[in-house]
């Protein structure tokens, strides 16, 4: 048997390369099979690749040569051959080693092919008690012989997983493992499991919502709370009238409150949240005061995310520091507390007009009512009511996210802006259906690219303000842009980012 590589042969086939095309075939053209191996000629003329073909020659096996036409070469007698005599190979070039099937087939799966790695879409994951979410698991290399996965969990009352689906039983921390079959190779992702979130959502404002001791009405009332409050809920229970209770912690003892009034929610962690809000709170008030009179037509807006009077979301901030602290109300507004107990108690109509009537003939609230807003801010308890209040704007933000299956920080911190300056999405229709006809057109846009297209909708439809409503929206699709005469950069300086959070 011939073990040598004819040089004419070779000679020929490296100059017809100069001018050759790429074969349909599974093997390249210009290639050399020796035995059950093959190589790419420019691999097989490589002096650092002697030592493969000598081995390859040493073992034996017939020598055939694909040329630059795609013909088969018997490597001999220079004679053409028809590709079904060629044998199943193991084929290296400088890419790597694929494997095809005799006849020169497409590329077949080595039997022996190992695991080397495996990847999780995740490292972590936050869900609520009772939620799911699915793990994928990345086997490298991509053709290894058996990519079977074992998943675990390091705690099973905290989460379970089967097939990479992880479910959450409880409070508390587990890690969940994927497991490579062969070689044991490893991936993790770390589960934080919360209580399911809920908040007052009592819209009777002369009333606050009793926590009794047990899931019954007419069981002892233990105390209230107030609209927009947080609670964790720790499960729930059925009344003798066959409603729904929701239990809570309340002063260190298990208690009770009616679901009827608690508007649930699903939030991204508390970290994504802060940068949210401390990206719209520079929007909003930056370095200058919290009070605004009804330039904007809100009448008065109040606080660092600026509640306001004609969207209705400072009235019940007002009422609960009203009922919860009542004596410091008084205090902060002397003889025009009566004037702002009966505001907060009447219709959306006049509480707009009452707001405007303590504006000046240049929309700036009056002196007397703006020192008393201004002591108000800077009160620790109505901070706390503040931060609790947020709630509203996570709750309808996470809406947005979840229509527009948003899941970068980005995308949640556009979401919250939107719903602080221009209210709840929905509600607002020319907007959508701009939102939702971009997305017929191109379904398959990135989110970055749906960012921009929720950023137009929100300021073309804007009633006011569209001008600023878009610089806001477009500093945080572009992580940084001139809003209110300054240049911001919210990547930067706020952690903003793509990063997913879900």
């Amino acid at each position: 048997m011939n073990k040598k590589i004819t040089i004419s042969i070779m000679a020929a086939l490296m100059i017809a390369g100069l001018t050759s095309i790429k074969s349909f075939a599974a093997m390249d053209n210009g290639s050399v099979v020796i035995g059950y191996n093959a190589f790419d000629l420019a691999y097989a003329n490589d002096s650092v690749n002697i030592g493969k073909l000598t081995e390859a020659i040493v073992k034996g096996g017939n020598i055939y040569i694909k040329d630059f036409s795609g013909k088969w070469i018997n490597n001999s007698n220079g004679l053409a051959v028809d590709a079904s005599i060629i044998p199943a190979v193991t084929y290296t070039n400088d890419s790597g080693t694929t494997h095809f099937d005799a006849g020169d087939k497409d590329p077949v799966v080595d039997p022996a092919q190992k695991v080397t790695s495996i990847s999780l879409n995740k490292t972590s994951d936050t869900l609520t008690v009772g939620g799911t979410d699915t793990l994928t698991s990345t086997i490298s290399p991509s053709n290894a012989a058996n990519k079977a996965v074992r998943w675990t969990s390091s705690n099973v009352d905290v989460a379970t997983v089967n097939n990479g689906v992880v479910t959450a039983v409880s409070p508390g921390t587990a890690i969940i493992t994927a497991t490579t079959v062969d070689g044991s190779k490893t991936a993790s992702c770390t589960i934080t499991v919360n209580n399911e979130k809920g908040y007052v959502n009592n819209t009777d404002l002369e009333n606050d919502l009793n926590v009794r001791t047990e899931a019954d009405a007419n069981s002892t009332s233990i105390g209230n709370l107030y609209i927009y409050q947080k609670i964790e809920i720790l499960g729930t229970a059925l009344a003798p009238d066959g409603k729904t209770w929701d239990k809570i912690e309340y002063n260190g003892k298990h208690a009770y409150v009616s679901d009827g009034f608690i508007q649930h929610y699903t939030s991204p962690s508390d970290d994504v949240v802060s940068i949210a809000e401390n990206i719209t709170k520079q929007f909003e008030v930056g370095n200058l005061s919290q009070i605004a009179g009804d330039a904007d037509g809100q009448g008065l807006s109040l606080g660092y995310l600026q509640w306001n009077i004609r969207q209705g979301t400072l009235q019940p901030l007002l009422h609960r520091m009203d009922r919860e602290y009542n004596s410091e109300m008084k205090s902060i507004f002397g003889t025009n507390y009566n004037s702002i107990y009966s505001m907060t108690l009447d219709t959306p109509a006049n509480q707009l007009k009452w707001a405007v009537s303590i504006n000046d003939s240049s929309n700036n609230i009056i002196t007397t009512w703006n020192n008393s807003f201004a002591t108000l801010c800077n009160n620790v308890d109505f901070k706390n009511i503040e931060d609790d209040a947020q709630v509203y704007t996570v709750k309808q933000a996470m809406r947005i996210c979840d229509r527009y299956n948003l899941k970068t920080v980005r995308g949640f911190a556009l979401a919250f802006d939107i719903v602080n300056q221009n209210g709840i999405l929905e509600d607002n229709i020319n907007a959508v259906k701009i939102i939702d006809d971009a997305r017929v057109k191109a379904p398959n846009m990135t989110e970055k690219d749906l960012l921009l297209v929720i950023a137009n909708a929100v300021a073309d439809t804007a009633t006011t303000g569209s001008d600023d409503t878009l610089s806001r929206k477009m500093a945080i699709v572009n992580g940084q842009g001139y809003v209110h005469y300054i240049t911001l950069y919210l990547d930067t300086s706020y952690s903003l980012s793509d990063n997913s959070w879900r």
